[in-house]
């Protein structure tokens, strides 16, 4: 057989048709979940990361408006540079607010995302199959079970906690790697090349872990098909479509880099999904922690594949999909005992693993489909068990996405419907308090929730931009050294942190009000001197810092009248030289100009800003 010929190359049984109806189901499972009736209302989704998104998408709109990637954030850790860039699954929804926005809110510009994002699931999986020219019962076989991993298993909870992105990168890694596998086959010129690379620079940009999911496909391939590609295609494929991918993400993973060096603040995002556990291999097969009970029917049909599939290019690519879902369960398993891949997050890409197991289980479907006509008694036995064991596991799995879209009291792996909840009665009773009571003369020491108390949601981004405050740490756990969260204050152990050396942080940082969720953190605030417990709801409390000195200036005086993204406003400016209770970085400008140089300080690993001859009035940016 010719090289060019060596993939499958039979008319494939993926009719439009089938597209459309697997398009249709899924559009009525998130139609009534989501429901479809809140797409284009002005409520938004801040439920879990999605918050931290909706935050992201409006610090989009400073960054599209001076044309830069970056913009001075004063709302978060005494301000800070930062770009969308440093939220991974916020880059397509940023750039879409940036686009479209103000014409169409970032809150029905995140839904619509989210909504199409869902229905990409079922049809990425089909396209995968068309371009490997399954057949269409094969092909639908796939499509299932990416369904009901799509529903029941993690991916149901990443999605409707945010990580939509992801989600996504998962499924579309699926066609890519198949335009690879076509292209490294023989199939195709120049346009296919090109176009395979424009798709990775799209999908690395959608979410930047695409390119882990993508070379774990990609590797096993070259190995297992050297007799079926083309080697001159395998070396343009791996020169061209990884710089083509790369070239247009540049420029945000230069910003990422360059932030990172500027600001060392811990690694947060090795905090979460991180955890080394090689039970996870075997638990989450049997449906145990974060398993689900489609992993066991997948996984025991890719099995047949490995062992049963005989066809000289269907077995190198049933080899291939599930030798990359392996590497990706090991890698998910054990991967973050080495350091530097925690903060990839290993934990997440479990569900993928068993994501790229359904194409072998499709052809493991075929084989065991052909052993129940099987003479040989043995073999037939065996082919009845395991269809028996399949159908069940697929039906419970069936019957999991009709209690995944209930909106009754029943457990779910998801939120529970609906997704688009707006903003809940604790989100809503801080934001009234805090226009209420506190002032924008002061910032407020705001303790982030680590198991999502304020309704769920990581609302600090939502609670600062609505209220015009500033708050110190961030709007995500973990990422500054002035963070407050359970049982740590800026960058110390409660425990070891002196009453005097808090008061001290405070008197630094301009706090004049304290929220605080935890047992620990109330507890030690509550046995501070000059601090006073104002305000109760739940587990909130809030307290105000007793004969506060609200100043924004650590030397000289004046008054910061105005803030946004990318604005400090000061006025009634005077001294020969003044220090403002702001972070330098050597990208601010300060209009109209003067001299301005950063003040180290022992307290503080990042400096402030100082400057000589200052105007009466002026505004900080970065240009």
């Amino acid at each position: 057989m010719p090289p060019g010929n060596a993939c499958p190359n039979r008319e494939s049984g993926v009719d439009y048709g089938t597209i459309a109806l697997a398009a249709l189901l899924q559009f009525f499972l998130v139609a009534y979940s989501f429901p479809l009736a809140e797409l284009f209302s002005q409520t938004p989704v801040l439920f879990s990361d999605a918050g931290y998104h909706w935050y992201h998408m409006k610090l989009a709109l400073a960054l599209a408006r001076d044309g830069t990637q970056w913009a001075y954030d004063p709302f978060f850790a005494a301000g800070l540079p930062r770009g969308v860039f440093l939220d991974p699954s916020a880059h397509f929804p940023a750039a879409l607010a940036a686009l479209f926005s103000p014409a169409i809110s970032e809150a029905v510009l995140y839904k619509i995302y989210a909504f199409a994002s869902a229905l990409l699931a079922p049809l990425s999986v089909l396209l995968a199959a068309r371009l490997l020219d399954l057949p269409k019962r094969q092909a639908i076989v796939a499509m299932v079970f990416a369904m009901l991993l799509f529903w029941t298993s993690m991916f149901r909870w990443y999605y409707t906690h945010g990580m939509v992105s992801f989600v996504t990168a998962a499924y579309l890694a699926l066609p890519f790697a198949a335009l690879f596998f076509r292209y490294t086959c023989g199939r195709g010129g120049g346009w296919l090349l090109g176009g395979t690379g424009a798709f990775g620079a799209l999908a690395f940009f959608y979410h930047p872990l695409f390119p882990v999911l993508a070379a774990s496909l990609i590797g096993p391939w070259l190995i297992v098909s050297f007799r079926l590609t083309v080697w001159r295609r395998v070396l343009a494929a791996l020169t061209v479509i990884p710089l083509l991918s790369l070239l247009p993400n540049l420029p945000w993973l230069d910003a990422v880099q360059e932030y990172s060096k500027a600001f060392p603040v811990g690694d947060f995002m090795a905090a979460y999904q991180a955890k080394v556990d090689p039970s996870k291999l075997w638990m989450e097969l049997l449906a145990q922690g974060e398993g689900c009970k489609a992993y066991a029917p997948i996984a025991l049909l890719a099995l047949w594949a490995a062992i049963k599939e005989k066809g000289p290019a269907a077995r190198p690519l049933a080899i291939s999909f599930l030798s990359a879902a392996i590497i990706l369960l090991v890698f998910a398993a054990v991967g973050a005992a080495l350091r530097p891949l925690a903060s990839l997050q290993p934990n997440r890409f479990a569900a993928a693993g068993y994501l790229f197991l359904t194409i072998p289980a499709a052809f493991g479907f075929m084989r065991v489909w052909q052993a129940l006509r099987s003479p040989t008694p043995a073999l037939r036995a065996t082919a009845v068990l395991t269809a028996i064991m399949v159908a069940i596991s697929t039906s419970y799995a069936a019957y999991e996405v009709a209690r995944e879209v209930s909106y009754a009291d029943i457990g779910h792996v998801g939120k529970k419907p609906p997704m688009v909840d707006g903003a809940g009665p604790y989100t809503v009773w801080l934001e009234d308090w805090l226009r209420q009571h506190t002032e924008e003369s002061s910032r407020i020491l705001f303790e982030v929730s680590l198991p999502r108390l304020y309704d769920g949601g990581r609302v600090t981004g939502y609670l600062a931009l609505r209220t015009k405050r500033e708050f110190i740490g961030g709007p995500y756990p973990y990422m500054h050294a002035a963070s407050f969260q359970d049982g740590q204050a800026f960058g110390k152990a409660l425990g070891d942190l002196p009453s005097d050396l808090f008061a001290t942080y405070l008197g630094l940082y301009n706090v004049g009000w304290i929220v605080a969720n935890t047992a620990t953190n109330k507890d030690y605030i509550d046995a501070l001197p000059g601090v006073d417990a104002v305000a109760n709801n739940g587990s909130f409390r809030i307290y105000r810092v007793r004969g506060h000195d609200a100043n924004f200036f650590l030397k000289g005086q004046g008054t910061i009248s105005h803030r946004e993204h990318n604005r400090v406003v000061a006025t009634n400016v005077s001294g020969p030289a003044i220090v403002l209770k702001y972070h330098y970085h050597e990208r601010l400008q300060i209009d109209p100009p003067a001299r301005m140089y950063p003040v180290q300080s022992d307290l503080d690993p990042i400096p402030f800003i100082g400057i000589d001859d200052p105007p009466a009035e002026f505004t900080i940016s970065i240009r």
